[in-house]
């Protein structure tokens, strides 16, 4: 099974410490990377183009929107499952357990996105909250980058053409993943036997990018969108983060629908 890490970056000091802590994390040694370089040096292009575990190197490139460059990403380099990660993010050994999550994927193929669980840091008492790791599967219409979101590649060309939500450049890129999947008649899950270091909203990376870069909200039909107090300079992008109750009837009954298309195609 090929199994890709999907990480656009533009911090190389926090890649460096990713690559580092997938190393280390040996249960996770047939995960390779694959990157999208923005605003990076030459030198730094080098360095990761170079990295044993870097399989594909994308460089030269400006901030730009997440979605549409993951998906990009996805058809550039084929894998069988794919894992959407973050540079401020940073494996574990023996916790970060993307092989399970994997083989979930492939054993039921009901499942569009499975996301683990995260901690914003190492500190005891934000580790407390996620460990002992449980096999708990919680479904739910939305997941979120987290700690690691993993789909299958048939999901992946899903999102890059589908009749409900065309590629734009979604303002929460992770969100419209799993909508785009739930609306297409796929469950969505949060498994609880993973967990991975993220710490979100640190400086740089997609909160700077988002002063520069115009995004959008996803479809109103299929997911409220709520804005937010002015935090970036762009106004567009000034929205909360959609939640599971914020899906819309109109998506629920995709769902309903196309899953059981999905299932009458499979029973015959």
């Amino acid at each position: 099974m090929v199994k890709l890490c999907v990480l656009p970056s533009t911090r190389p000091a926090l890649l460096r410490l990713f690559l580092e802590g997938l190393c280390e994390a040996s249960q996770l040694r047939e995960w390779n990377v694959v990157l999208a370089l923005q605003e990076m040096t030459h030198e730094e292009e080098v360095e990761f183009a170079s990295h044993p575990r870097v399989v594909g190197c994308w460089g030269n490139l400006k901030k730009q929107p997440i979605y549409p460059l993951r998906r990009r990403m996805e058809a550039r380099w084929p894998a069988d499952v794919y894992c959407a990660v973050d540079d401020d993010m940073i494996p574990l050994l023996d916790l970060t357990r993307w092989d399970e999550m994997a083989e979930m994927l492939m054993a039921d193929r009901t499942l569009g996105t499975v996301s683990g669980n995260w901690s914003r840091s190492f500190s005891e008492g934000m580790l407390a909250r996620v460990l002992p790791l449980k096999n708990e599967v919680i479904y739910q219409p939305l997941t979120n980058t987290a700690g690691g979101q993993l789909m299958r590649a048939d999901v992946a060309a899903l999102l890059r053409r589908n009749p409900y939500c065309p590629v734009k450049p979604y303002r929460h890129d992770d969100v419209q993943v799993a909508l785009t999947a739930y609306v297409n008649g796929y469950r969505n899950a949060r498994w609880r036997g993973s967990v991975c270091i993220h710490a979100i909203c640190s400086a740089g990376g997609l909160h700077g990018a988002l002063n520069e870069v115009e995004c959008c909200g996803p479809d109103t039909t299929l997911l409220a969108a709520r804005a937010c107090k002015p935090f970036y300079k762009i106004d567009s992008n000034n929205l909360y983060m959609p939640v599971s109750k914020d899906v819309t009837k109109k998506a629920r009954a995709l769902h309903t629908l196309n899953r059981n298309k999905r299932d009458a195609s499979a029973a015959r």
